[in-house]
């Protein structure tokens, strides 16, 4: 063996962790599961509710459903990020940002736009959100979404021509065509 967990390690890893703290899910965690679940208006219910302390299971849950998702690769990066020390710019920024994507996420799902509109564009005016390559990208998929839904197709394209650029930059890190094209594919609006 190569020294790599196998993705049946990383699952199991994932829900031993998460077995002691799953009851301390955060607010933001739930607003994810009531989105993928398709139940906009308990998600936003749910935001309204104010956010307990940081919890460790609401990382690790959320972990697992991009494992789930078999995002093996997001996955692994979440929970390293966790782990990660303190002083890392994923540590300071990331109760933000997973709160202004959470929310803009809820308005977005129930066409509140301005709302979807304003949070993901606050997400992308954290300072140095580039270096944060998930967060920048999804940030911009998002806003020309909510854009384009909204019906300001101008702004729309704007930030569409941001999105392809970044996508662009890092699809050139990918080493396989097939999962260049599936990362594009995923982000195509």
């Amino acid at each position: 063996m190569d020294g790599k967990l196998s993705k049946l390690e990383v699952k199991f890893l994932f829900f031993s962790i998460a077995q002691d703290s799953i009851g301390k899910v955060k607010r933001d965690a739930a607003v994810r599961i009531y989105l993928d679940l398709g139940e906009y208006k308990l998600a936003e219910q749910e935001l309204k509710k104010p956010l307990p302390d940081k919890s460790m299971g609401e990382y690790i849950f959320m972990s697992t459903i991009d494992f789930l998702e078999t995002d093996f690769d997001r996955a692994t990066n979440m929970l390293a990020n966790w782990i990660a020390p303190e002083d890392t710019l994923e540590w300071y920024l990331g109760d933000e940002i997973n709160s202004l994507y959470v929310y803009g996420l809820v308005s977005l799902a129930n066409k509140n736009y301005r709302d979807a509109i304003q949070s993901f564009r606050r997400l992308l005016n954290i300072p140095n959100i580039e270096q944060l390559r998930s967060a920048y990208i999804e940030g911009l998929y998002h806003v020309s979404k909510a854009y384009q839904e909204y019906g300001d197709i101008e702004k729309a394209g704007r930030f569409k021509q941001l999105l392809e650029q970044a996508l662009n930059e890092d699809a050139l890190k990918i080493p396989r065509a097939q999962d260049r094209a599936s990362f594009r594919e995923l982000y195509s609006l």
